[in-house]
Parts: C-alpha cells; sequence; structure tokens
C-alpha cells in the first residue's frame, strides 16, 4: 500500500517539472519575439554644459552695384575684346560691331519706299467723274400731304386747351387733398372731445359714488344719533348687525372673484408691470388710470371687461371698507366703555367732518359738470364740422370725376390730331427725299472726291514721318567700337563674336567693385531678432587667403515667405569675387545651461515642443521600456546641441528609433554606437 503511494507522488513531482520547464521555454520565445517586434531605440542622457547659438547660412558673393551695357540698334558683333572675369577702366573697348547698317535703319528705308511706292499708285488711279440723274414724279406725294393735312384741321387743339385741362385736374386734387387733411382734423377733434366727455362723465360718476356713499354713512350716523338720543341705542346689537353687514359684503366680494376675477387680475398685472413697484397704492392709481384711458396701445388701456371688474370690485371694496369702519368703531366703543353723551359728541363730530367733505364733493361735481356742458358743446361743434367737411369732399370728388372725363374727350382728340400731324411728316419727309436726291448724289460723289485727296495727305504725311525716321536711326548709329562707360569687373557676357546684338537688350554687366560686395541670408523671423544692424559675423571654414570681413548692413523682409521669414544682408570686404560662395556665423555668446540634449531628440506638434523621455520598469523577466512625452521650452541651439527646459540631469531621452515611436509605446534599447 506504502509502495503504491510512493509511486503516485513520483509522477505528480515529474510532471509539475515538466510543466514548468515547458512554461520558461514559453515565456523566454515569447519574450524573444516581443523584443524583434518593438521599435529599436539609441537614447541620450542630459547633461549641462555651455551652448553657443549662432545662426548660421550661406550665400553666393554679388557685387553692390552694376552697369548695363546695351546699344540703341541691332548690330553684329565682329570682335570681342572682354570675358566674363575681366578688369576694365572707363573707356577701353568691349566689343567691335560691323559697318553695316542696322536692321532698324534697314527696316525704316524699306517701309519709306513701299510708302512711297504707294502714294504714286494712288495719283495714277485719280480720275474725273461726271454723273446725271433721272427727274423724280413729286405730284402724288403732294396730294397725300394736303390730304394728311385736311385730317389735322379736323382736328385742331390748342395746347392751352391741355395745360388748362390739367391744371384744373390738378388744382381740383389739392382741394380734394386739403379737404380730406380737414376731414381727418375733424375726426382727430371730435374723438378728443368724445374722450374729453367720456373722463369728464367718468370723473363725475365716481364723485357721485363718493357723494352716496358720503351721504349714507351720514344717515347711518344720524340714524345711529337719533338712536343715542332716544336711549335705546345698544352697541353690542349694533356691533352684531355691523359685523353681519361686514360678512355679507365679504360674501359678495367673494361672489365678484368668481365672475370677474379674472379680468380684475389681468388689470391688475398690467398696471404693476407699468409702474413697476410693489406699492399697492401705486399700481391701483394706475389702474384707475388703465381704466380711464383712451389709448390703443396694447398693455396701455384696459378692455370693458376689465372696466366693469374694477368697477363692480371698487364698489364692493368700499362696502366692506365702510362695514369694517363702522366694526372698529363700535368694537372701540364697548372696549373703552364710551358714555352715551361721548358716543353723541364723537358722532356729531364725525357727521359735521363728513358733511364738510359732501359739500367739497358737491363742490367738485358742480365744477366738472360745468366743464362737461364745455366738452360737450365742444363736441357738437366738432361733429357739425367734421359733417360739413365729408359733404364738401363728396362734392370735391364728384367735380374731379366730371373733369377727368372732360379730359379723357381731349386727349383723344389730341391723339387724333398727333396721328395725323406724324403721317403728314412722314409724307413731307418723303417728298423732301424725292426733291434732294439728285442733289444728295451730287453731294456724295464731292465727297469721294474729298476722301481720296484725304488719303492723299495722310500718305504724304506719313512719308514725311518715315523720312523723319531714317534720319534719326542715321544720326543715332552707333561707331564700330562700344567702349565701357564705368570701371570694373565683367560679371556676365551674352554676345559672341559673329552673331547679332539685339536693340535694347543687355551686352555685358560690368560689376563697380569699387562699391563693395555683399551675402544675403535667409533666415527665420525668431532667427532675425537675435540680431542688430552693425554685427560682425563670422566666415565658416575659410582657413586660406586673407581675411574676410563681414558686417551686418541691413535686415529686410523676404518677399517670397509671405512674411514668415526675412534676409540679412551683409558687407563683405577681403580677398572675394562675385559667384564665391560663403558660409556665415552670427549671434549671442555662448552661456551655461543646466539640461543639454541632441538636437535629434527634440519633436514638436501642435501643442509645442516635446521628447521622449525612457522609463523603466522591473519585471521578472528583466527591465520593460517605454517611452514617455515631456513638454520642453528649447532656450538655445547649436549646430547640434539644444538647451531646454523641463527636464532633469540624468534623464534618457530617445534620439533615434528602427520605427516611428508614439509616447506610451514600449520600446527595445539597444546599445548606443
Amino acid at each position: 500500500m506504502e509502495e503504491n503511494s510512493v509511486k503516485k507522488r513520483g509522477w505528480v513531482k515529474n510532471a509539475a517539472i515538466i510543466f514548468l520547464s515547458v512554461m520558461l521555454v514559453l515565456t523566454f520565445f515569447s519574450r524573444t519575439i516581443m523584443n524583434h517586434s518593438l521599435p529599436e531605440v539609441a537614447t541620450a542622457s542630459v547633461t549641462s554644459g555651455s551652448i553657443n547659438a549662432r545662426i548660421r547660412g550661406t550665400g553666393s558673393v554679388t557685387a553692390g552695384d552694376s552697369y548695363e551695357v546695351v546699344v540703341n540698334q541691332t548690330r553684329k558683333v565682329e570682335t570681342v575684346y572682354v570675358k566674363v572675369g575681366d578688369k576694365v577702366e572707363t573707356g577701353d573697348v568691349l566689343f567691335v560691331l560691323s559697318d553695316a547698317d542696322s536692321s532698324e535703319l534697314k527696316e525704316a528705308q524699306e517701309l519709306l519706299e513701299s510708302l512711297q511706292l504707294s502714294y504714286q499708285r494712288a495719283l495714277l488711279d485719280l480720275t474725273d467723274r461726271d454723273y446725271a440723274r433721272e427727274d423724280r414724279d413729286i405730284q402724288k406725294a403732294r396730294d397725300a400731304m394736303a390730304k394728311a393735312n385736311a385730317a389735322m384741321l379736323a382736328n385742331t387743339y390748342t395746347p392751352d386747351e391741355i395745360t388748362a385741362s390739367a391744371a384744373a385736374i390738378r388744382e381740383a386734387e389739392r382741394n380734394q387733398a386739403d379737404l380730406e387733411t380737414a376731414l381727418a382734423e375733424a375726426e382727430e377733434s371730435v374723438t378728443q372731445y368724445e374722450e374729453s366727455v367720456g373722463t369728464l362723465e367718468d370723473q363725475l360718476k365716481t364723485l357721485n359714488s363718493e357723494m352716496d356713499k358720503l351721504s349714507k354713512t351720514i344717515d347711518d350716523e344720524d340714524e345711529q344719533l337719533e338712536a343715542l338720543k332716544r336711549g335705546n341705542s345698544n352697541p353690542e346689537e349694533r356691533l352684531k348687525d355691523a359685523q353681519k353687514e361686514l360678512k355679507e359684503a365679504e360674501v359678495a366680494y367673494g361672489q365678484l372673484r368668481i365672475t370677474y376675477g379674472a379680468a380684475y387680475d389681468s388689470l391688475y398685472e398690467k398696471a404693476r408691470s407699468i409702474v413697476g413697484s410693489v406699492s399697492e397704492l401705486d399700481i391701483i392709481r394706475q389702474m384707475e388710470a388703465l381704466v380711464s384711458s383712451t389709448s390703443t396701445e396694447e398693455g396701455y388701456f384696459a378692455t370693458e371687461e376689465e372696466k366693469e371688474a374694477f368697477r363692480l370690485f371698487s364698489k364692493a371694496q368700499e362696502a366692506i371698507d365702510a362695514a369694517r369702519v363702522k366694526v372698529e368703531q363700535l368694537q372701540k366703543i364697548i372696549a373703552e366703555n364710551t358714555s352715551v353723551q361721548e358716543q353723541i359728541t364723537a358722532l356729531n363730530k364725525s357727521i359735521e367732518e363728513h358733511e364738510d367733505e359732501l359739500k367739497d364733493k358737491s363742490l367738485q361735481a358742480r365744477e366738472i359738470n360745468r366743464q362737461l356742458a364745455t366738452a360737450t358743446q365742444n363736441l357738437t361743434g366738432a361733429q357739425q364740422w367734421r359733417d360739413s367737411m365729408k359733404g364738401r369732399a363728396a362734392a370735391q370728388a364728384e367735380l374731379i370725376s366730371q373733369l377727368k372725363d372732360a379730359d379723357n374727350a381731349l386727349q383723344q382728340r389730341k391723339a387724333d390730331y398727333d396721328a395725323a400731324e406724324e403721317e403728314y411728316e412722314r409724307l413731307k419727309t418723303s417728298l423732301e427725299d424725292l426733291l434732294f436726291a439728285l442733289a444728295e448724289q451730287k453731294k456724295n460723289d464731292d465727297k469721294s472726291i474729298a476722301r481720296e485727296n484725304l488719303d492723299l495727305q495722310d500718305q504724304r504725311k506719313k512719308i514725311a514721318r518715315q523720312e523723319e525716321l531714317v534720319a534719326s536711326l542715321q544720326t543715332d548709329s552707333v561707331g564700330r567700337e562700344v567702349t565701357a562707360k564705368v570701371s570694373g569687373v565683367i560679371s556676365a557676357l551674352n554676345v559672341t563674336a559673329g552673331r547679332d546684338a539685339a536693340a535694347n537688350e543687355t551686352l555685358a554687366v560690368i560689376e563697380l567693385v569699387d562699391r563693395g560686395y555683399n551675402v544675403r541670408i535667409n533666415v527665420t523671423n525668431e532667427q532675425a531678432q537675435k540680431v542688430r544692424v552693425g554685427d560682425s559675423a563670422e566666415v565658416v571654414n575659410y582657413y586660406w587667403g586673407p581675411e574676410i570681413k563681414a558686417t551686418l548692413t541691413s535686415i529686410v523682409n523676404d518677399p517670397q515667405s509671405q512674411g514668415k521669414s526675412k534676409i540679412l544682408v551683409f558687407n563683405i570686404s577681403g580677398d572675394v569675387s562675385t559667384g564665391q560662395n560663403l558660409t556665415l556665423s552670427i549671434g549671442q555668446k555662448s552661456a551655461n545651461y543646466d539640461s543639454i540634449i541632441p538636437t535629434s531628440a527634440v519633436r514638436s506638434d501642435t501643442n509645442g515642443s516635446f521628447v521622449l523621455v525612457l522609463t523603466a520598469k522591473n519585471t521578472p523577466l528583466g527591465n520593460r521600456y517605454t517611452a514617455t512625452r515631456v513638454d520642453v521650452n528649447v532656450l538655445a541651439q547649436d549646430d547640434t546641441q539644444s538647451a531646454v527646459s523641463g527636464l532633469s540631469y540624468g534623464d534618457f531621452v530617445i534620439t533615434t528609433s528602427s520605427k516611428p515611436v508614439d509616447a506610451g509605446m514600449q520600446v527595445n534599447l539597444v546599445e548606443n554606437p
């Protein structure tokens, strides 16, 4: 039994060893395959040191100024005495031209001969002309003219008739416009007086209501006074009656809320939106103004339903207020246990005050009645004026209709006359054509002869101008020798012996070396900001010959870069020649920086400059390397290195890779060369 157990444990041990071996082999091969698939990168560590941030560029040496040698006529070149690079002085012979006439002079002489021949042929073509034409019969045309004239006489009219008719219509229309304006003014006056009457009537109605209320109050107080005097007044019973009256008034108010509540609330909101105030008194006053207003603008007038609601609610509120005052007075009497005599005295005083107030309102009502009578009288007058204007406007419209009918008849007669006159004029023109046909033909013949004479005169002028041109070309023709007008060096030569030198084309270019040499270098706008006019530049990789000096003389825009770059112009002194290429270095002095990396490690995108820093992570199978993005700011650069911010000393940045590498990718590190 124990032997079987040992055999089983041995089998399990062997299986575990085989499984672990297989997993180890697979892990090794998977890591090897992954390493082969990852991009291989080379790195460089961040160091500190100094950078000399200078601007380098190569340009061709050109002369400061040049002179172009030209001739004004095409001539054949027999001999060329100079070549590119030769130094010449003023007066030195450059070319020898053939002794033959120029192509321009020959062409001018040939054209002169052709013009002279054409003139002689034109003289031979001139001949005398003799013409005669047949008489034409014109009697038929004259008879037709007589018939048209008779039609004109039958429809004769005068311009004064047309003018007078049009003037009468215009005058009538102006009067009609004035009447319509007056009618509109009358309508406006009627509207204004109607509004005034309505306003006064509303005021009178309000005063009457207030007077009725005061009268009722006085009557109630008289009744209370009489009751007190009779000695049968019981304040508690009167209080119950007053409270009952207040309850009935509040119930009536609640019923109004059901029927007219929406209309009253609408008017309330209009008033509150206008005054913009939370004062209840201001809102109520504005509601009264809206009810009495005659405006038709939306939001500034009350509808009929809103007016009725305001009237009923005001009346109901007045009843509630009067009942509440009575209740409060009785409650005060009971609370203070006022004696009968004191109540009588208080009631007498209240009656006097209310009678005085009633008297004042009666006076106001009398004044409003007077104003209402005046406004009513004005309204009647305005209505009569409006009715009068309506009648006059209708009569004027009828007059205009009659005048237009008469004018239409006059216009028809004018149209018939104009048609007959047009026919008469047409026949008259035809007759004139028949009468003057022969004379017209003779005139045409005379014009032909005159045109021939003008053509001959024009040919003579052309011949004279061409003769002047030939003489001018003969006078301006240069001699056989073409000499240098300035001293300098031949930089370009565009002719050879035996070939023609075209007129006004450059034969040679003489550089004025005494005015110095220039070199032009293209740089970016940022580089141009680091230098100043007057800075000296070094000539790079020039180790032979005398010293060459370069000074920055100007910084100009590059016309081909659309404002993206500049051109540095240097003055060059020393042993140089045109066409020679020089590499110049200019810029600021060297400076120390804490973080310096190879320029090949600096990358950029839309977010700015950045580098990929190599980060390592320990795993059971070894180190795993990942490319991590770090944004940097480039402080200075030279040919191979860049000073940046954002890195720490000892960081490793990726400089090259076997495949494109993005931030976050795993990479395979190779030994740096």
